[in-house]
């Protein structure tokens, strides 16, 4: 699936209202939410992203997508639904047809500012 994304401001003066500069500090989770067909649509969820020398954060900042995590998402949001945890959430990942894969992110020390 593909999709393009393009902004678009009337007037030279016009600036983006909301926070810029990625995720930081408690972050974790956060929505990444675009617009698509006059519609907000999550792409996905703060994970990831680095701290320089004197603490503040900088990129790369890395994101989780909500597409591709589906049936875990749903399973977090569904935790009190009792059927619902005994028949999926509590399955392996195999029989759900995915694999869960772990990825360690080690940046240089040169490369944080």
């Amino acid at each position: 699936m593909g999709f393009e994304i393009e902004i678009r401001l009337d007037d030279e003066d016009d600036s983006l209202t909301r926070r810029q500069g990625g995720i930081c500090q408690n972050d974790h989770g956060v929505p990444l939410v675009t617009w698509i067909n006059e519609e907000e649509t999550v792409l996905g969820v703060g994970s990831v992203f680095r701290v320089d020398k004197d603490t503040k954060c900088i990129g790369p900042f890395l994101y989780t997508s909500t597409a591709r995590n589906k049936v875990f998402i749903e399973c977090l949001l569904e935790e009190t639904n009792q059927r619902r945890s005994i028949d999926i959430c509590n399955q392996e990942a195999s029989k759900l047809g995915f694999e869960i894969v772990r990825r360690y992110v080690i940046w240089n020390e040169d490369d944080t500012a």
